[in-house]
């Protein structure tokens, strides 16, 4: 399944001005955020909000392809978060970038969401589910906004590795923008865990003998 979004988060935002209250330190210290607003052919935005608008959710995985409606002085803007700064020591954040969405379509990464691995098979048998992308790059519009793309894995084919293809198949209506055959997920067998092992040890044996 594929999660899309249709109802955005709302906020209420205020535009930055050149006064002293409005320098990134003293906002903080009065429980706000600076941020900034771009994209292309748009005029740059320089605002704050309150944080406890996205305190916990900025929390989530998916954070990064949430759709935000900011209200600023009686206008909306449509955005999505771009980059998020937190403090290195209490992670509490320090600044936002949002882009405007684009009014046709939109480049986003959105994650990838494995779910039931242990329910597998081979993985019940003593082998493990091996993730080697997190991520997907895809074109969305406002109206079909893929926030995450969940694999519900026991329910797909039998598979010893899972490419772009295999998410293609399944959503054909999402718009992908990388190679159908990359590989995105396998899994390793006990057997070949095993086989490993047993190389590794023969490896440690011979250098100790050299030695």
């Amino acid at each position: 399944m594929k999660d899309i979004s249709q109802n955005p988060i709302k906020i209420e935002a205020f535009l930055r001005s050149g006064s002293e209250f409005n320098t990134a330190k003293k906002l903080r210290s009065s429980n706000f955020i600076p941020a900034i607003i771009y994209g292309k052919n748009q005029k740059n935005l320089s605002i704050f909000f309150d944080v406890k608008s996205l305190q916990t959710i900025s929390q989530n995985r998916d954070f990064f392809t949430e759709k935000i409606e900011l209200n600023i002085q009686k206008k909306t803007y449509l955005v999505f978060p771009k980059k998020l700064e937190r403090h290195p020591v209490n992670e509490k954040i320090l600044h936002m970038d949002f882009m405007f969405f684009n009014k046709n379509e939109q480049k986003l990464e959105v994650p990838i969401i494995y779910d039931k691995a242990q329910d597998l098979t081979t993985v019940k048998q003593g082998g493990y589910f091996n993730i080697i992308r997190r991520n997907i790059a895809v074109l969305c519009s406002q109206d079909n906004y893929v926030k995450s793309i969940l694999l519900d894995l026991p329910s797909m084919r039998k598979f010893r590795v899972l490419r772009i293809l295999d998410i293609k198949k399944k959503f054909p209506d999402i718009k992908i923008l990388e190679n159908e055959n990359i590989v995105i997920a396998s899994i390793v067998s006990k057997k070949n865990i095993t086989e490993e092992e047993e190389k590794i040890e023969k490896t440690v044996d011979s250098t100790a003998q050299k030695e």
